[in-house]
């Protein structure tokens, strides 16, 4: 019993491979009978259509055209040929102008002296012996004039000749130097005005940057004499100049724009020049605050202002004032992690003011002196 359920499965299985190989090869001759029908079907349509017919019509129009283009081989080397022959005839031209031209004359000289021949058988015939000397002196005074005329004929022909060449030399050099003169001559039309162009625009440019630059020279100018003034007013201790600011008087020479620098002291709203005016101890104070106002407005981002002898000529409360300023920028700029004040000094007192020892912190003086 198990045996012949093993065959009834084993059968079983064949018959469905069998059943799927069927229907693979079913659906192949389907898709082959489709190929075929719609073969068919382009047959059909090429032959409703007239197939036949427009192949030979297209034969024909092909044999038509072959004709046609042997024709026309035939014209083009007929036409080369006659090119061929007036070119070898216009290489010849110049002798054949000179052939027709010494024909012409000999024709022209021929007649007159067939025309003197006729005069003088005539005379002959008068018995014109009074004329005959004065004709052979005509004759020959003609023949000389012939001759000369002979001679003349050579130069005026190289004249010719090299007037010819000249002219082929010309019109050779209008061909290849000048064939391209109008493109050349816009190509540079060009490059002039668009030269001329960036000239003005670099000229409005740079009247642009001087106006920025001096825009920005007096922005720089202001903020140098504010810092320059508040440092003045929080150090100097005197009572004769209230502030300091600097002067900048333009100049224009060879097209530039240059400044002339001047310090000059205020006084109530009174302006005078510091130089042969100040002291000692005024004329260092001035030079240390504007170095310190420039340090502060175009050096934010060095960290470094090096002070060397800042007391020199300068009285204990001015001395103290700039010891303050100083705490006053170190405690400003703290937070710059970069920042470094190295002040040189033989002024143990400068040092040891209590404002200074943020400058002296993790030292101790003696290690400073």
């Amino acid at each position: 019993m198990e045996n012949a359920e093993a065959k009834l499965e084993s059968i079983r299985r064949e018959g469905k491979s069998k059943e799927k190989v069927v229907a693979d090869e079913s659906l192949k001759i389907s898709e082959t009978v489709n190929k075929l029908k719609v073969a068919d079907k382009a047959i059909r349509d090429y032959i409703d259509n007239d197939g036949p017919g427009k192949l030979r019509a297209c034969e024909q129009s092909i044999t038509d055209l072959e004709r046609e283009i042997s024709q026309i081989d035939k014209e083009i080397s007929d036409v080369t040929d006659k090119a061929n022959a007036i070119k070898e005839q216009i290489d010849n031209s110049e002798r054949i102008k000179r052939n027709i031209s010494d024909n012409i004359k000999y024709r022209k000289f021929k007649r007159a002296l067939d025309v003197l021949n006729a005069e003088i058988v005539e005379l002959e015939m008068r018995n014109a012996n009074d004329d005959l000397l004065r004709l052979s002196r005509e004759a020959d005074k003609q023949n000389m004039r012939h001759q000369k005329l002979l001679a003349d004929r050579g130069p005026i022909l190289g004249a010719m000749r090299a007037k010819d060449d000249e002219l082929r030399g010309i019109l050779h050099d209008w061909e290849t130097e000048y064939k391209d003169a109008a493109k050349n001559y816009r190509e540079s039309h060009i490059k002039v005005e668009t030269t001329k162009a960036a000239i003005e625009d670099l000229a409005r440019y740079g009247t642009a940057l001087d106006q920025a630059i001096m825009k920005y020279h007096s922005l720089k100018m202001e903020e140098i004499n504010r810092i320059a003034g508040e440092l003045w007013q929080s150090t100097y201790q005197g009572t004769d100049v209230d502030t300091i600011l600097i002067r900048s008087d333009a100049e224009n020479a060879a097209g530039r724009s240059n400044y002339n620098y001047r310090v000059c002291m205020v006084k109530q709203d009174a302006e005078m020049d510091m130089r042969g005016r100040c002291s000692a101890g005024q004329r260092v104070l001035a030079s240390i605050i504007i170095r310190l106002a420039l340090a502060e407005c175009f050096g934010v981002n060095c960290g470094l202002i090096a002070l060397d002898e800042p007391t020199t000529n300068l009285d204990r409360d001015n001395i103290r004032s700039l010891a303050e300023s100083l705490h006053g920028i170190i405690r400003t700029r703290q937070a710059q992690s970069n920042f470094q004040l190295i002040v040189i000094t033989h002024d143990e007192e400068f040092l040891r003011d209590d404002k200074q020892k943020s400058i002296i912190e993790r030292q101790s003086i003696a290690e400073v002196i």
